[in-house]
């Protein structure tokens, strides 16, 4: 009799202690669920924000190849103004003796020389334009990179066990890579940064 007993009790006393074992584990799982899903979150924070800042990237390149496409034709207009200016200048040399037909030429030459200046002057103006473009395109870059450096901070609080270079290479696996870098033109304001 007292032999069951002691049983009995050795029984509720290893039922009370897997009960607690129970929820012990029950507590942890919930910690480590609601862990995992605060990584999920932040991984998926940290995905949308290198793709925002590969698309401002992007746009950056979209904006250099367009500039460097102005500048080139900006560079065609001078030279084209420079050699309608010496025609003009070696005209009116050897055209002092024919006043009228000169005058003529003089005239389109002159038109021509109109039309080059508007064009470089619109050009310009698309410089400028494209030069804020540019501005913009870094500017988000920075906001993007200082948001996913916050995000970061972040995530080594929530588990700090993690291996920093995993994550680094998690979400550099979503940026593109390129055999050959773009080509980047150098301006004056670019040099002023």
């Amino acid at each position: 009799m007292i032999k069951a007993r002691a049983q009995l009790e050795e029984e509720r006393i290893a039922r009370e202690l897997a009960e607690e074992t129970a929820k012990e584990l029950k507590a942890v799982v919930i910690e480590e669920s609601k862990k995992l899903n605060d990584l999920e979150q932040l991984k998926e924070k940290l995905e949308k924000l290198l793709e925002e800042e590969t698309q401002a990237k992007r746009d950056e390149e979209i904006v250099r190849n367009l500039q460097a496409r102005v500048l080139a034709e900006e560079w065609e207009k001078r030279e084209e103004l420079e050699r309608l200016q010496e025609e003009q200048r070696v005209l009116l040399e050897e055209e002092r003796g024919k006043r009228l037909e000169y005058e003529e030429l003089q005239r389109k030459k002159e038109q021509e020389f109109k039309d080059a200046q508007e064009r470089l002057n619109q050009l310009e103006r698309e410089k400028k334009l494209l030069d804020e473009q540019l501005r913009t395109a870094h500017l988000k870059i920075k906001k993007s990179e200082g948001k996913k450096e916050i995000l970061e901070a972040r995530l080594s609080q929530v588990a700090p066990n993690m291996k920093k270079g995993n994550v680094v290479r998690r979400t550099q696996s979503f940026i593109p890579s390129t055999k050959e870098k773009p080509t980047i033109v150098k301006t004056d304001h670019d040099n002023n940064l």
